[in-house]
């Protein structure tokens, strides 16, 4: 059999029509390899450029005498086929004449053009798959990277707790009962330094409060003794003290995550209550940390102005603008994800979910209620 470029049959005088000259021509500058069989998967056309695919010149090709030997055991879909008439981007493995391999995506068409029935469009996609997976090596250690970073800063963050809540702490607390010593021990008739002294102690208290709140922002002790729920809950309660912005918080108890997940989702909160005082504009807030389905979802819903969600998204700033970057960062890089709803006038509701730990409980654990309260509410 002498592989030929599909036409009609009327030939000019050297033997080929000018429809079929025509086509060979196309077909042999382009980087597609192109076949037609029969049901069977008999040749009925080789495109003339095969070779820069598969290495083998056309006579060779045709000697093959079917696709097989070019696609190997090549399985498709007949009645899909037969169905749709196309089957699109069908991933194979082949090697060509030097032995080297190859990713070629296969179309498969229904056609009658003379004798063949089945057209193969043969697209050699090796090098684009070789940059995919080095992008996608790359993507990994970036991550990696990423996630390294986020601990280090974890890290000294706990570092710095630690030294703020007992070095600092400790030497705050010894001056302040220095302070009321010398407070105690004054003579009558001193009263002014007496009066400097009392202003003194109370910066000391002030002071002390201020060095235990940045310590928790740093790194909340309590994550390691209390567990997620009780600390996100006491958050709660201390924002609300500190903002006057009425919290109500529902969480369960379930088994602890990766210690990077806790953390997170403490910065996560720590955000959106931070966005839902100075952005939103709320005048409550509601906060649920539930687990379920292999995930723990932590969601802050607030009933402030509401934003645009694409606007605000797609704007120059981007997330940046409401810290949303961040928040959605490091949510990646514990494979975990952000979700936003919102619109002007109705709220916003930001929920952070990541997975939870192997066997990590659920909605039906123990769980606690905190509702918080307007001030001098019952």
């Amino acid at each position: 059999m002498r592989a030929r470029a599909p036409g009609p049959r009327g030939r000019t005088a050297g033997g080929v029509s000018p429809h079929q000259e025509l086509h060979e021509l196309v077909l042999s500058n382009i980087s597609d390899a192109v076949f037609i069989t029969d049901e069977v998967g008999r040749f009925t056309y080789i495109c003339p450029n095969v070779h820069t695919i598969f290495g083998y010149p056309i006579g060779e090709v045709t000697a093959m005498g079917n696709i097989q030997g070019v696609l190997g055991d090549f399985v498709f879909d007949r009645a899909r086929l037969d169905a749709e008439g196309e089957l699109a981007n069908l991933e194979r493995q082949v090697r060509d004449k030097g032995g080297d391999e190859h990713v070629v995506l296969v179309n498969v068409k229904r056609v009658r053009i003379e004798d063949g029935t089945l057209l193969f469009t043969c697209r050699d996609v090796t090098e684009r798959k070789k940059m995919e997976e080095a992008l996608r090596r790359s993507e990994s250690r970036l991550r990696e990277l990423g996630r390294q970073l986020v601990s280090a800063q974890e890290e000294e963050r706990a570092r710095v707790s630690r030294e703020l809540h007992d070095e600092a702490g400790q030497s705050l607390t010894a001056l302040k009962i220095q302070l009321e010593l010398l407070q105690a021990e004054l003579p009558p008739g001193v009263q002014e330094l007496g009066a400097r002294l009392r202003d003194a102690v109370a910066l000391v208290e002030s002071t002390m409060d201020r060095v235990r709140s940045l310590a928790q922002d740093l790194r909340p002790p309590a994550l390691d003794t209390l567990g997620l729920n009780r600390t996100l809950e006491g958050f709660c309660r201390t924002f609300e003290r500190r903002t006057k912005l009425p919290v109500e918080y529902t969480g369960v108890e379930f088994p602890p995550l990766r210690d990077a997940s806790q953390v997170c989702l403490y910065r996560f909160l720590q955000e959106a209550l931070t966005n839902a005082v100075k952005h939103a504009h709320a005048r409550r807030v509601r906060v649920r940390l539930a687990c379920g389905e292999g995930t723990a979802r932590l969601s802050v819903e607030d009933d402030g102005i509401g934003f645009d969600v694409a606007t605000v998204l797609g704007g120059p700033e981007g997330m940046g603008g409401l810290g949303l970057a961040g928040m959605r960062e490091r949510l990646e890089l514990l494979d975990g994800r952000i979700e936003i709803r919102s619109a002007l006038g109705l709220g916003t509701s930001m929920v952070a979910v990541v997975p939870a730990a192997v066997g990590g409980g659920s909605p039906e654990g123990r769980g606690s209620r905190l509702e918080a309260r307007e001030e001098g509410g019952a």
